[in-house]
């Protein structure tokens, strides 16, 4: 399963997010990552929310990263996983 986790990670992947970590507790997992813009992040809030693999995605903080560009941010967020077919990857 952890093979197709990843990939469905990399497939929800919004356009100028980046994850920087990945932490799996249990059945969640926690993300820390910089956003283009804080628009970026909501669309990736949204693409978690609409994955059969993904559920209750919330975010757990946002700060400014000017050095990454004007409007960039770094986010946290969580989201437990509800991989399709029991868990078995299928």
């Amino acid at each position: 399963m952890s093979g197709r986790l990843f990939d469905e990670l990399a497939r929800q992947l919004t356009d100028n997010v980046f994850f920087e970590k990945l932490s799996l507790k249990g059945e969640g997992i926690s993300v820390t990552g910089v956003a283009k813009d804080n628009s970026r992040i909501s669309n990736q809030l949204r693409n978690f929310e609409n994955s059969v693999w993904f559920a209750s995605p919330n975010v757990t903080s946002i700060s400014a990263l000017p050095q990454a560009g004007p409007e960039a941010s770094r986010f946290s967020l969580s989201v437990e996983i509800s991989a399709p077919g029991g868990g078995d990857g299928s």
